[in-house]
């Protein structure tokens, strides 16, 4: 079990899991109108993206649910990034 889990509970597993969560967290916060709050959240996200993959190659932790996370999470930003701008910014669409 505890194998398992460090297998699991890798550092980019784990940034992959919490953008999934994040694409979640940004349409709740463009109906709320937190523009401010939207970006940073993104540009957090952004970075997560961009780091997991070399992170999970240099410390070697690369893995096929690693993949699938991200591009879950990938996905999941990519179809709530274009309504949050919709709602936060109307005039940009």
């Amino acid at each position: 079990m505890d194998t398992l889990r460090r297998q699991i509970l890798t550092v980019p597993n784990i940034l992959s899991i919490a953008r999934l969560g994040v694409a979640f967290t940004l349409p709740v916060l463009a109906w709320r109108g937190e523009a401010t709050l939207f970006l940073v959240c993104l540009i957090l996200a952004l970075l997560s993206d961009a780091a997991d993959g070399w992170i999970a190659r240099v410390l070697s932790q690369t893995s096929i649910l690693g993949t699938k996370l991200d591009s879950w999470a990938d996905l999941a930003l990519s179809l709530a990034v274009p309504i949050c701008v919709w709602r936060l910014w109307p005039s940009l669409v």
